[in-house]
């Protein structure tokens, strides 16, 4: 089991801070649960999308005040990323993605995540600088970058990807409507700057950045 030792430590969040009185041992999941119970209600990271600079085709997409995306073509060649890097300062970064419409079959089609790098050519929807989930044409959340999925879920119209970036667990955690679905293994620490991230394949698909679940509220059993 995974665990953190402390002796009469201290650790101050933004807004809480955890404090063991002589030696004790706290676990990863405790950890957690602490952090989001004890936290204020409201975190979440505020930023607006902009179409990565190389790849701006108004052809491809329409995007309304930073925060609404609809696809208005079928190809991986429009990325989107947050016009600034996420707060660096921030121990917890936490965003949400809500698919508002989906005409495809399968559900599919849909990359949501963090980035390294803003000037995406857009190529590809995965490439080396991310760790994202994948919603793939068969309606399943698979595991891109490092990333490794706890269950087969489907994504339908309505559903919303949560994103956590935890600096001092040093991953990141992604949830659907509030349940954890996936977690990275690769280290977040190991990029460069965090933006955040997503790609759409269909015509007609729409996101945009909502507010729904609390960051208190985001359940972690697997």
């Amino acid at each position: 089991m995974f665990a953190k030792r402390f002796q009469q430590t201290k650790m101050t969040f933004t807004d809480v801070s955890i404090q063991s009185a002589g030696t004790t041992t706290i676990t990863i999941d405790t950890y957690t649960y602490c952090l989001q119970i004890f936290r204020t209600p409201e975190i979440r990271t505020r930023f607006k999308f902009q179409v990565c600079p190389k790849v701006a085709n108004q052809k491809l997409y329409i995007l309304t005040n930073g925060e609404r995306i609809e696809k208005t073509s079928e190809c991986w060649g429009c990325p989107f990323v947050s016009e600034q890097p996420l707060e660096e300062q921030r121990r917890i970064i936490y965003f949400e993605i809500k698919i508002v419409e989906n005409f495809h079959a399968y559900g599919g089609g849909i990359v949501v995540g963090i980035t390294e790098d803003n000037q995406h050519m857009g190529s590809r929807a995965v490439s080396d600088t991310e760790m994202v989930v994948y919603l793939s044409m068969s309606g399943n959340m698979h595991f891109r970058q490092d990333v490794v999925c706890y269950k087969s879920v489907e994504s339908v119209a309505g559903d919303v990807i949560g994103v956590v970036l935890d600096r001092m667990l040093d991953e990141v955690r992604f949830y659907l409507n509030g349940k954890l679905v996936a977690k990275s293994i690769r280290r977040p620490a190991s990029l460069k700057s965090v933006y955040a991230y997503t790609n759409i394949f269909y015509w007609g698909q729409k996101l945009e950045i909502c507010k729904k679940y609390l960051y208190r509220d985001l359940s972690n059993k697997i």
